[in-house]
């Protein structure tokens, strides 16, 4: 409630670049956003850090989108005629 769904990962990244954060931090808080989109417990050790998060999320007012994880499947297998690796993006 209350916060924008980023339609894409770059609109996602453009958002969170526009935070005063370090390389490292942006990094961290990119990666707490994905795992957040994708349902998964939080795994930031450091309270102080989570209480960072959080406060950022609120203030950019922004989420990973949760379909961003399916818009970036990538299938692999092998063709046993070929004996290439074929890929389609599903």
């Amino acid at each position: 409630m209350g916060a924008e769904v980023a339609g894409d990962l770059a609109r996602l990244v453009e958002r969170v670049h526009s935070a005063d954060l370090t390389r490292a931090q942006r990094r961290g808080f990119l990666g707490w956003l994905v795992e957040q989109a994708a349902g998964l417990e939080s795994e930031v050790e450091s309270p102080t850090t989570l209480a960072k998060y959080r406060r950022l999320q609120r203030e950019l007012g922004i989420v990973a989108p949760a379909q961003m994880i399916a818009t970036v499947s990538v299938l692999r297998h092998l063709d046993w005629e070929s004996g290439r690796e074929v890929q389609r993006v599903a």
